[in-house]
């Protein structure tokens, strides 16, 4: 029974989406997820958005503060620091998961760092970055629903726990 199950995980239709629930976390199958926690939603070739997943989230459970380094206009490269979030539990550095430059801050989430808890796929994103070189960042990514997304959040919860 227990093969069964992780051969077959839970798939649920969400306000027109398709989310993969894994051991009790929900990651929406139309998202790119990277190994630090960030989930990028990708609009177009002009235009990504990237936020905090929700096994991050709900390990974290209240956010005191959340701060993106960098203001609009400024390009950065995949891997490098692009911000921070701190709770009672302590801080988490944000690595920024494609290169490109930046076009939009969510200030709502540095006003309100709680949206991130209440809605992480939705208005707590963090910021909009115009991608330089997506093609290539994508290969780094894990795609939702995909068996690499699921083996690595099963080693993560297997870490945090």
């Amino acid at each position: 029974m227990g093969d069964e199950r992780d051969r077959q995980e839970i798939y649920t239709l969400y306000l027109g989406e398709i989310k993969m629930d894994i051991e009790g976390y929900v990651f929406p199958d139309d998202l790119y997820y990277s190994d630090q926690f960030l989930w990028i939603r990708i609009e177009s070739d002009n235009l990504a958005i990237i936020g905090l997943n929700e096994l991050a989230v709900k390990a974290v459970k209240e956010f005191a503060l959340i701060e993106i380094f960098y203001p609009v206009g400024y390009e950065i490269t995949a891997g490098k620091p692009i911000g921070a979030s701190d709770s009672w539990k302590g801080s988490l550095t944000l690595y920024n998961p494609i290169s490109g430059k930046i076009v939009e801050v969510n200030q709502d989430v540095e006003y309100d760092p709680q949206l991130v808890i209440t809605d992480p796929y939705g208005a707590g994103w963090f910021f909009k970055i115009s991608p330089i070189n997506l093609l290539a960042d994508k290969e780094a990514l894990m795609k939702g629903g995909s068996p690499e997304l699921v083996k690595w959040v099963k080693a993560t919860i297997k870490k945090l726990v």
